[in-house]
This record gives C-alpha cells, structure tokens and sequence, in this order.
C-alpha cells in the first residue's frame, strides 16, 4: 500500500513540472518584481492627499522595503514658533549683561571662600574646597528641574524672566547675609545653597539664548557672553585684591549689588519672543 501511495505522489509531481510553462528566471524574476512594485507603489498624488501613512516606503535599487512607520510623527502636534529677529550689538550686549553678574559672583566665591572660611576654624580643609567649587554639582541637579519648568511656565513677563527674579533676588539675599559672618551653623547652611539659588537664573538664561537669537547670530553673541563672562571675573578678581582687607563686607556688597543691576538690565530691556504652546507631553528624565 504504501509503494501505491509513493507511486501516485510521484507521478502527480511529474505532471504538475512537465505542465509550467517554460520560462527564463530572469523574466520571472523581473516580473515578480515588477507586479510587486505595482502593488505598492502609490501615486504622488494620492500620497500628498491620504491620510498619514501607518508605512514608510523605501525603494534601494530594483527592491522595495517596507517599514513601520514612527507613530511619533504622526501624533506629535507641531508647534509654530516665529523666527527670532536679528539682534543688534546693543541688544547682544544688554542681554550679556546678566552673564557678566553671575560671573562676578561665581569668580567671587570660588576666590574668597578659602578667605572667608578663615573666620571659622572648626570648618575642615576638605570642605573649603567643597563649598567653594559646589556651582557644578548644583547645577547637575537644578538645571534639569529648573530648565523643564521654565519650557512650561506661561507668564506676563515671559517664561525665563521669573526665574531671573527668583534666583537673583536669592542670592542677593544669600551674599548680604553671608557679609555679617553669622553663627557657624547658619552660614555652611547659606553659602551650601547659593549655589542653587544662582543656578535657579542661570539656567533660563542660556535657555533664552535659542529663544531669542537666530541661528546664525549665536557664534557672534557666544563670542560677545564669553567676553563679559571673563570681564565678571576681572572685576570680582580686582575687587577682591584691593578691598577685601579693608572690608570683606563691602566687597560682599558690591558682589550682590553688581549681581542685581546687571539681571535687572537684562530683564527691563531684554524682550522674550512670544513663547509655542505649553508642551503636554510628560516631563522625562532619562539616565
């Protein structure tokens, strides 16, 4: 029985062979292709008029691949933001005027912190130079927070500007107290947080920066922050040298007043762009 039943397959597949139809495997294999690419193909037309695709074609010599789509691009709503205006050099100038305050408080801090911690013996070595070199690791924290609730913060005055105010008026507060030499406890609490407070402002800062300037002039106005930048630290370094002997809390009140006058400039004069809509997705972190 079952050499009959090997017999009958056998001879079904001899008639099924000698019954195709002679053909080149080239031509076969051109016309399978072409009757796919037909298949999928699509007319411009129809592309430009159909709802968003849930495929993406593309075609690399005579095959065609097919992937899924980003279901990204698709549901993501666009934002129309305005192109930021050209800045003149006055107005490059009046909005690197904050750059110049921070750094003369930061220049500040890291020169005299070895200086003032002299008054208080019980403080260890160690921890000078934590406390005078703490701006990076409080920014590692403050800047991700600070920079997501700035993007979504719609105010009056702008999205940026209330985070210069916060942060400033918080370190002016912070350094005026520091001049008074308070109690041990109280101070390693004030000087550990300044840092914090100035990176509340900084950060929104530079954040405004693609706000306002357009894209071919941030090389020029980057050039015009460095420059401030280091005048901050020439002004903190010669104001150090020449009163601090005099008056440590004279210099501390200059800091803080130089501080407050330099992001009130920026602030009054600098105008944010009109913000895109409020972001909706869920603020994410990923490490």
């Amino acid at each position: 029985m079952s050499s009959a039943f090997a017999t009958r397959v056998s001879s079904t597949l001899r008639r099924r062979i000698s019954s195709a139809a002679p053909t080149s495997a080239p031509a076969t294999a051109a016309g399978t292709c072409g009757r796919r690419c037909s298949a999928i193909a699509t007319p411009a037309s129809a592309i430009a008029t159909a709802r968003p695709a849930r495929t993406a074609i593309r075609s690399i010599g005579t095959s065609v691949l097919v992937y899924p789509a980003s279901s990204h691009s698709d549901t993501t709503p666009r934002m129309s933001v305005t192109p930021p205006r050209p800045l003149s050099f006055a107005d490059s100038a009046v909005y690197a005027c904050g750059i110049f305050g921070a750094n003369v408080v930061y220049a500040f801090l890291n020169l005299a912190a070895g200086l003032y911690l002299e008054r208080y013996p019980q403080v260890p070595t160690w921890a000078v130079g934590l406390l005078s070199q703490e701006r990076s690791l409080a920014g590692a924290v403050v800047q991700p927070i600070v920079g997501a609730w700035s993007d979504r913060t719609r105010t009056p005055i702008g999205r940026r500007k209330p985070f210069f105010i916060g942060g400033v008026l918080l370190t002016w507060a912070s350094l005026l107290f520091l001049a008074g030499f308070p109690p041990l406890v109280p101070m390693l609490i004030v000087l550990s947080i300044n840092a914090f407070f100035l990176n509340v402002a900084v950060d929104p800062y530079y954040a405004l920066m693609a706000d306002l300037v357009p894209l071919e002039q941030r090389g020029r106005v980057g050039a015009l922050l460095a420059v401030f930048n280091m005048g901050g630290q020439i002004v903190a370094t010669v104001a150090g040298l020449f009163l601090w002997d005099r008056s440590p809390e004279l210099v501390f009140v200059i800091v803080a007043t130089v501080l407050v006058v330099s992001f009130a400039i920026t602030t009054i004069f600098v105008h944010e762009p009109e913000a895109p809509p409020r972001p909706t997705e869920p603020v994410r972190l990923d490490v």
